[in-house]
């Protein structure tokens, strides 16, 4: 555990549910820190509590490392819990995937299938401990690349929409899990629905479809609602015909 005045925040690098993410020193070093959002309450901090506990446990080459914790016993201090990890230093899969087509075509297809592989073999490790672990918020922002091209998956800490991305996480929710939005409404803080093996499945059958045709899915769809509908109509769960 490390205090909130030994870590140097940087500029902000992306968002998650329950936290913003920042590049950040640490011990003279560059790492990656995501810090809690206060906006959601008890129930953000208790995600982040879970996510934790759960990254103390885990170690293996294809999930993101946890480095440090900063975990005040002041509750009134929440702004300042922080998880800190490795940073990566080729970004994520999301970017990639939405970069210039010159810059992708210098990525070999054997990478992008290499992606994949490293995706799933993650995402098993996570589902094969004992509890089970489920992600529940699969998507390629979470997956972050590092400087030698090794994928890690990230940010498994909350169950439910990144305010900040919402069209892009709804891209990756399987059916079930759009219709508990739904159904949950405004109520942020309402249980949806259980995390379960299957909702990840769902999300890494759609990223794999990203890889194969390396472009992000539902690309010619116009906004949320559009991609919600199509991904309960039964007829229409492909989100493109894939380039030949």
């Amino acid at each position: 555990q490390v205090r909130w005045e030994d870590i140097q925040l940087l500029e902000k690098v992306g968002a998650g549910r329950n936290g913003d993410i920042h590049r950040c020193i640490l011990w003279d070093k560059v790492f990656a820190v995501k810090v809690l959002k206060t906006d959601r309450g008890g129930v953000a901090a208790a995600d982040f509590l879970r996510e934790i506990t759960q990254l103390v446990e885990l170690r293996h080459p294809h999930i993101s490392e946890l480095v440090a914790a900063c975990c005040p016993q002041n509750t009134a201090d929440a702004s300042q819990m922080a998880i800190v990890s490795e940073f990566a230093g080729n970004g994520d899969l999301h970017s990639l995937l939405k970069a210039d087509p010159r810059i992708k075509s210098r990525v070999a297809p054997s990478q992008w299938l290499q992606f994949g592989l490293e995706i799933a073999r993650g995402v098993n490790y996570l589902h094969t401990r004992s509890p089970p672990i489920f992600h529940a918020g699969l998507k390629p922002r979470n997956c972050l690349i590092d400087k030698h091209l090794l994928l890690r998956v990230s940010d498994f800490g909350g169950f439910g929409v990144d305010e900040s991305a919402a069209e892009t996480t709804l891209m990756y929710m399987a059916p079930e899990h759009v219709r508990a939005m739904a159904a949950a409404g405004d109520d942020r803080d309402a249980p949806i629905l259980a995390p379960a093996a299957a909702i990840d499945a769902w999300s890494m059958g759609v990223i794999l479809w990203e890889l194969r045709a390396t472009s992000p899915a539902w690309a010619n769809s116009n906004g949320s609602f559009e991609i919600a509908a199509r991904i309960l109509s039964s007829s229409a769960h492909r989100p493109l015909p894939l380039a030949r």
